[in-house]
């Protein structure tokens, strides 16, 4: 028995090295010969060339793999050389090093002048490394860090080009203050945690900021700026914010993605004043008072999260904004009338929290001219049956278990009937 499994993975590592040996997009390292040759059949700007194994890389590979157009990510690369990364300056498209141990300062500034996206993850750089690539004139990624020191931030503070800090969790007044200066658009996806001061310092910033995991919001100075340059404003995840702010949001005519899990008439009084696409979809319910307002609303209204709609207007305003789709998935009831509305959008309808359906209701949902979904719904009458079965698009439904055998039968006369536990 010992005697056949060490022969087996002796096959297995002769097999690896054949295998490595005969496809170089496999090699742990490449001659200058095969690189080339990798490169001249990886020519379009819209092509992908990952070698996920290789790990040595002399200047005479990087000049010809710089050669590739597109994308090329080297994810088992530790290490880079200043001869290579001058290589890859040549390079014309996104260059993708996730995994680099570090990179000194020379490195850097030899790298910096690479022609497009240029997606680095280095741990701890130092604000000599920082400073070199901030010559780059493309867009950057810099990963493998959460946190920035104070040089770090001034080193970036020249950035020449579009930055994304893509693991960076929170900044200090001192670090927004010097990332402001940067006059190009920055994206700090995982920004959690940003204090009044450090707010009131990216206010001064220029360009375009995304911020999309920050928790609060507390400075209208910030607001005011966001407003003005995002061409998207997302604050899911800020749960509360003052009406200062609100204000300052809402004069953006771009989407508005908004955390706030209840609206108060106040805050619906601001708003309506808003004219862009409006995603409320963490507001479990409104008061009548805030539906009286945001009904007069004229943008695309998104309500994700509601768990009661009974008010037909609202459903109106929902459906009139002509949205992609409408997601109402924490609904556990639905009437005719306000089923009516929401139709009328014509577009794909997510209804997945409800579980009964009743006949009136059933004959509506019939009618619209959307996908629809109703994955909770169960033991519906026959009459809803041939309602759900005259449904011209996609309908999807849950488990066949969830209905009677006269019910299935009906429905399934139409091909357009699908369950989540069935091949068809």
């Amino acid at each position: 028995m010992f005697t056949r499994v060490l022969l087996l993975s002796i096959l297995s590592q002769l097999f690896s090295v054949a295998y490595s040996q005969e496809d170089p997009y496999q090699a742990a390292s490449l001659t200058a010969s095969q690189a080339a040759k990798i490169a001249s059949k990886t020519q379009s700007f819209k092509s992908f060339l990952t070698l996920p194994n290789l790990k040595e890389l002399t200047p005479e590979v990087a000049k010809e793999l710089a050669k590739a157009k597109g994308e090329l990510s080297l994810p088992a690369l530790t290490s880079l050389s200043t001869e290579s990364a001058a290589e890859f300056a040549h390079h014309e498209g996104s260059l993708i090093l996730a995994n680099l141990a570090s990179l000194s300062a020379e490195t850097a500034a030899a790298l910096a002048p690479q022609k497009g996206l240029l997606s680095l993850r280095v741990n701890n750089p130092s604000p000599e490394t920082l400073q070199g690539l901030a010559r780059h004139t493309g867009v950057m990624v810099l990963e493998g860090f959460t946190t920035l020191s104070d040089e770090q931030a001034a080193a970036l503070s020249n950035c020449q080009c579009r930055l994304n800090l893509k693991n960076v969790t929170t900044l200090s007044a001192t670090q927004a203050s010097a990332l402001a200066k940067i006059p190009f658009d920055l994206d700090l996806p995982e920004l959690v945690k940003l204090d009044l001061d450090a707010q009131n310092n990216f206010a001064l910033h220029t360009k375009p900021l995304t911020v999309a995991n920050l928790t609060q919001l507390n400075s209208p100075n910030f607001a005011t700026k966001l407003a003005a340059t995002s061409h998207r404003i997302d604050l899911y995840y800020v749960t509360t914010m003052s009406n200062e702010c609100l204000q300052a949001l809402v004069k953006s005519p771009e989407q508005l993605v908004l955390g706030l899990t209840s609206i108060s008439p106040d805050q619906a009084a601001i708003l309506v004043e808003h004219q862009g696409s409006l995603v409320l979809d963490r507001v479990t319910e409104l008061p009548p008072a805030a539906i009286e307002l945001l009904i007069k609303r004229t943008g695309k209204l998104s309500l994700g999260a509601l768990t009661t709609l009974n008010d037909a207007r609202l459903a109106r305003a929902i459906a009139a904004s002509k949205p992609s789709f409408i997601r109402l998935n924490q609904l556990k009831q639905l009437d005719d009338e306000v089923a009516r509305e929401l139709i009328s959008a014509k577009c794909s309808l997510l209804l997945n929290g409800l579980t009964n359906l009743s006949d009136e209701t059933a004959a509506v949902l019939g009618e619209h001219q959307g996908n629809l979904s109703l994955q909770q719904v169960s033991n519906i009458s026959e009459k809803a049956a041939h309602s759900l079965a005259k449904h011209s698009r996609m309908l999807r439904l849950g488990k066949t278990e969830q209905f009677s055998q006269v019910s299935l039968d009906i429905l399934q006369q139409n091909p357009e009937v699908h369950f989540v536990d069935s091949s068809r």
